[in-house]
């Protein structure tokens, strides 16, 4: 059974979405209680992200031959119809001293194969789509690591702020006597000194 242009389509888009379902949970930093992004969806996105990346490179070289077979596969059919209207062209044209173009012999081979031409190159299409969408795909992740890199770095250093933030603000009751430096007055020694 031959497929047509609209079951192909689906299919390439039924496949645009599983790929994309497949890296989204990486992309989702955004906790939804929070509204923030958390440490903890950071770490997954970064724990995910070699596992994901070289899926993703193994998909698309999977589909970069897939597509380089279904183009080679084009090309011998190809050859073999144009052959055959070249050899009819000539024919028709063997009385006159016209001769035939090129573009003739490549008009006659796809009006001969009409429809079979249109699905053929149409599989070709769809194949090459889908390897570049993932080439695509590839280059957001190369950005997309830049992004993590950079988000990581900054939640470390919210984080040393806010560590620092919070020990400044303790009650000097929760400071234990071997944190606090030697040769410094303890809270309860301080004292003003009036100077008659």
């Amino acid at each position: 059974m031959e497929e047509t242009n609209e079951s192909m389509m689906e299919k390439y888009v039924a496949y645009v979405s599983e790929i994309v379902n497949r890296c989204s949970k990486m992309g989702d930093l955004v906790d939804e209680i929070q509204n923030a992004v958390t440490p903890q969806k950071l770490n997954t996105a970064l724990a995910m992200y070699f596992n994901i990346s070289s899926w993703l490179i193994a998909e698309y070289q999977r589909q970069k031959i897939a597509y380089e077979s279904e183009k080679r596969s084009f090309s011998m059919w190809w050859d073999e119809q144009f052959e055959k209207a070249k050899k009819q062209v000539l024919l028709e044209y063997a009385e006159t001293k016209v001769k035939p173009s090129v573009t003739e012999f490549e008009t006659r081979a796809r009006l001969m194969n009409q429809g079979e031409y249109y699905m053929l190159q149409a599989k070709v299409d769809t194949s090459e789509a889908r390897m570049r969408f993932l080439l695509r795909m590839t280059d957001l992740l190369k950005s997309y690591d830049s992004i993590l890199t950079t988000l990581s770095s900054n939640m470390r250093q919210e984080m040393r702020t806010l560590s620092l933030d919070n020990r400044m603000n303790a009650s000097p009751e929760g400071v234990s006597a071997n944190k606090v430096r030697a040769g410094f007055p303890q809270p309860n020694e301080l004292r003003v000194r009036v100077t008659e």
